[in-house]
């Protein structure tokens, strides 16, 4: 091969041989630079399927770029030969470091931290190497790295192991994708691989643990005179820590028995986590101290959380509880109960809107609290605290997140914000997004991976995988008679089961909240206590808030049952009631953090703002506010207000020149999406709870009763009317999936839903032009979100607008402009054109600043009749500036102290 072309390449050496083929440096004649050149075995060129397998794949791998990652820039054919193009790497192979003996712990560490790097940013594109191994791994002379042969074990089929060299075996064995087949070098098999079962991102994790091993050590951790004896040795024989020098940091130790878990489901479960570690400031997470045993940091001098109560507290703890930071007792005596404050950042106060609450939540190792605050001159995002050190720091990415909640590992933090169920690790630097939903009410993360969430408000459990992917229904709403939202899981320690919160449509004199015991094998769902708020398992009790006092009920996991009476914990437990939610949350350890006293609604007003950014004045007095329409002449808005108790909406009507306010719907059902009709004569709006929501309509000004339209099967938003009345536009959610589409009505016939566009995102609203000829609409595409226009009746053909920041949109009423504002403060304007068939539009440009931000699509806005102000619904008590509290064993309030 040496001295031959290949397509435009001219081989120029040999760099070596094995069992993916022979690798040669080769010069790109086109682009003048040396490539490395792999070619592949000449038996490829008979096997169409598996050729055509590895180019797919190939393809995909060319897709990550990375600087730990040695990348794929081609896959050609030439002259009856089969190669890979790809990045060429000079330097060491890590096993030759390794073979010459042990490395510098720092040196190991910086490595690791690099191959985490590496692997992170192709597990994140669900790629997987599964053939990770020092011989993989070159090192620069400047100590960087990078991962060679990343994912293309899965393209390689069809090899047979033959015995040998177990470090250098074959790569493959047979096709990857099927059950009872070796894939990977042997030494470095994880053992779901050894076995021949499917994989996943955890092979590699334990390939990692394996490598860190070797490069601290200086020696083989799995090893046999043959292949097979060698994978007898990953399967059984333990892992030798004594082998590890005896002045390495225990938090190292901690994060190779993490690595090099036998069974996938006890292993560290993101290589990311690995990466916090490792690149902490100076190794400083793993250096200094174990994870049982953090420091505990005093506030620095002058520092504004340098407060008498953190003192206090920093000082009792130690004295009254012991190790009370990590949770251990190593007196004899029992512990006793202690409680401390705990502040917001400044003088922001907790997050605490009852639309969107950010409550603080304990992590399950009870070391670390998440919570929603607002930095100086910003809006809120979540926050961290470790509780071993009075600073807290903001989360990076995390803006208008909601209902925060922590992975099992108290490692990763989900939450909801704009439209999707997110994942952020805490250092901010992972930030991903598992799926799109509506407007998540809370979620549990279990031991599995399994992430059990309530998708809307109006809408019951679904699970998807922490990875991602497709969401599925677990529990419906029709499956708890009379309830109208199924919301808050929470894990229970036992297979397959969970409690979640039911909110009553009409409890008259019941308590608002069933407190239920949910199943993931389709059992159906169990009431075990009524309540105010939803409820979480600790310490062998289930806790939940009643009458405001927090409870603490004995529960026997065996029998699924409760098995004593409920004891008070404390008689000052906070509550958002529209919300459903009770603010506290509990840990592994014996803690309960809780806000006090918090009786927080959706509340709000409306306010008027002129075109030049000056708020004008309120419309109508402060209330739970939702949804609202302006008639299209002006004189009224439609507006629905929420019943703090059961979270249930009635319409009211603002009368726009008085100010006065009147109730229109007394149906005692929840309705809501009030929408008028182009003479401002009818209201449309939706009575009742999905899947069985009805559209209604009704005259405000006639004696008549209401008129059922009709009642199609699911759950969906109301958001225009056309001119004529004969058709609506919707948003629509797939039960199954969770997803939001776009949708068309014909009021006229028993038709289904017409989609309004099938090859765009999520949407968040579309609304018919005041003629009727047009319907504007937006899309969430990859991160843009971008505002379309199509004629009506449908065609084909649609036009994009604006291709990013439009989050919520309205018609100008002459029906020549548009405006919209993103997730921030700024309304925006662009002029459009729409007298012929095919639209024409200007620049979008900035109308003002300073608006409030959007909390949700149903907060939109609305212009005014004669288009010279808009209106906007501003949010009240947002936020609470009295501390949290954490209360350290309160098992022994029950006499039962740990």
């Amino acid at each position: 091969m040496i001295g031959k072309r290949l397509a435009h390449y001219d081989i120029l050496d040999l760099l070596g041989k094995g069992g993916m083929g022979e690798v040669y440096r080769a010069l790109d004649t086109k682009l003048g630079r040396e490539v490395a050149v792999k070619s592949l075995p000449p038996e490829w060129a008979q096997d169409p399927e598996r050729l055509a397998r590895f180019r797919r794949e190939a393809q995909m791998l060319a897709s990550v770029n990375h600087p730990n990652i040695a990348g794929i820039y081609g896959f050609e054919q030439s002259d009856g030969h089969n190669f890979l193009v790809m990045e060429l790497v000079e330097g060491e192979e890590l096993s030759s470091l390794i073979s010459r003996g042990p490395l510098p712990v720092d040196e190991a560490l910086r490595i690791a931290a690099q191959i985490a790097e590496g692997l992170e940013e192709a597990h994140e594109k669900n790629i997987v190497h599964r053939d990770l191994k020092p011989a993989n791994v070159m090192v620069n002379a400047e100590g960087k790295i990078k991962i060679l042969d990343f994912g293309l074990a899965r393209a390689f089929v069809g090899d047979t192991a033959v015995e040998g060299d177990p470090a250098l075996s074959p790569t493959v064995t047979s096709a990857m994708t099927q059950t009872g087949v070796i894939l990977g070098s042997a030494a470095y098999m994880s053992p779901e691989q050894a076995k021949g079962r499917m994989v996943d991102r955890r092979a590699d994790i334990w390939a990692f643990g394996v490598i860190l091993f070797e490069m601290i050590t200086g020696r083989t951790l799995f090893s046999g005179e043959t292949i097979s004896e060698t994978m007898a040795s990953v399967l059984k024989d333990p892992v030798d820590y004594q082998r590890l020098p005896s002045g390495l940091p225990a938090g190292v130790r901690d994060l190779l028995e993490r690595c090099l878990e036998r069974d996938p489901k006890l292993r560290l479960r993101d290589i990311g986590e690995a990466r916090i570690h490792l690149q902490a400031p100076s190794g400083s997470a793993i250096l200094r101290a174990t994870a049982a045993k953090p420091d505990i940091a005093s506030p620095t001098e002058g520092s504004r959380w340098n407060r008498l109560a953190w003192a206090l507290f920093v000082v009792a703890a130690l004295a009254a509880v012991g190790f009370a930071i990590n949770g251990r007792h190593s007196g004899t005596g029992p512990l006793e109960v202690f409680q401390v404050s705990i502040e917001s950042p400044g003088n922001s106060g907790f997050h605490l809107a009852g639309a969107n609450p950010a409550p603080a939540v304990l992590s399950p190792d009870g070391q670390r609290i998440v919570f929603g605050a607002r930095a100086e001159n910003s809006g809120y995002s979540l926050w961290v605290r470790h509780l071993s050190n009075a600073e807290p720091h903001p989360l990076p990415g995390t803006d208008r997140a909601q209902y925060p909640f922590w992975s099992p590992d108290s490692r990763s933090i989900g939450y909801f914000a704009n439209g999707g169920l997110r994942v952020v690790e805490l250092d901010g630097r992972m930030n991903r997004e598992l799926t799109r939903c509506e407007d998540m009410k809370g979620a549990a993360w279990l031991e599995d991976g399994t992430i059990l969430f309530s998708p809307s408000p109006s809408s019951g459990i679904s699970r998807v995988s922490n990875q991602g992917g497709e969401a599925t229904v677990v529990t419906a709403l029709g499956d708890v008679p009379n309830s109208n939202s199924l919301r808050l899981p929470s894990p229970l320690p036992v297979d397959d089961h969970f409690l979640f919160a039911a909110r009553i449509a009409d409890a008259g004199n019941r308590q608002p909240v069933a407190v239920m015991l949910g199943s993931l094998r389709g059992e159906p769902p169990r009431l075990l206590v009524e309540a105010d708020g939803q409820a979480a398992f600790a310490n062998g009790h289930i806790l939940f808030v009643s009458q405001g006092k927090l409870l603490a009920r004995p529960f026997d996991l065996d029998r699924l049952a409760f098995s004593g009476p409920a004891k008070i914990i404390n008689e000052d437990a906070g509550l958002i009631p529209g919300a459903a939610l009770a603010l506290f949350s509990v840990s592994e350890n014996g803690r309960i953090l809780y806000h006090p006293g918090h009786d927080q609604t959706m509340s709000g007003r409306l306010a008027w703002f002129g075109m030049d950014g000056e708020r004008q004045g309120f419309l109508g007095e402060s209330a739970g506010i939702g949804e609202f329409s302006v008639s299209p002449d002006g004189k009224r808005v439609a507006l629905i207000t929420y019943d703090n108790r059961n979270g249930m909406g009635d319409i009211y009507l603002d009368d726009v020149e008085t100010g006065v306010r009147s109730r229109l719907t007394f149906s005692g059902e929840d309705e809501g999406s009030p929408i008028w009709s182009a003479d401002s004569r009818s209201l449309y709006y939706l009575r009742g709870s999905p899947p069985t929501s009805s559209i209604m309509r009704m005259r405000p000004d006639s004696p008549d009763a209401p008129e059922r339209v009709r009642t199609p099967r699911g759950a969906f938003q109301l958001l225009s009317v056309s001119p004529d009345d004969h058709w609506m536009t919707l948003t629509v959610m797939d039960s199954t999936t969770n997803e939001l589409g776009f949708a068309l009505l014909n009021l006229q016939s028993p038709e289904d839903f017409v989609a309004l566009d099938d090859d765009i995102g999520t949407p968040s609203v579309a609304h018919f032009s005041p003629d009727g000829r047009w319907i504007l609409y937006n899309a969430k595409v990859e991160s843009d979100l971008r505002l379309y226009l199509k004629t009506f009746p449908l065609s084909a053909r649609k036009w994009e607008v604006v291709s990013s920041g439009a989050f919520t949109i309205a018609w100008d009423p002459s029906g020549q402009r548009a405006y919209f504002q993103g997730l921030d403060d700024r309304l925006f304007v662009v002029d459009l054109d729409l007298h012929g068939t095919t639209p024409r539009f200007g620049e979008s440009r900035e109308v003002f600043a300073g608006l409030p931000v959007p909390l949700s699509s149903l907060h939109t806005f609305a212009v005014d009749a004669d288009g010279s102000r808009i209106l906007i619904p501003e949010s009240n008590g947002s936020s609470d500036a009295r501390p949290a509290r954490l209360v350290l064993n309160w098992p022994a309030l029950l006499g039962d102290a740990r």
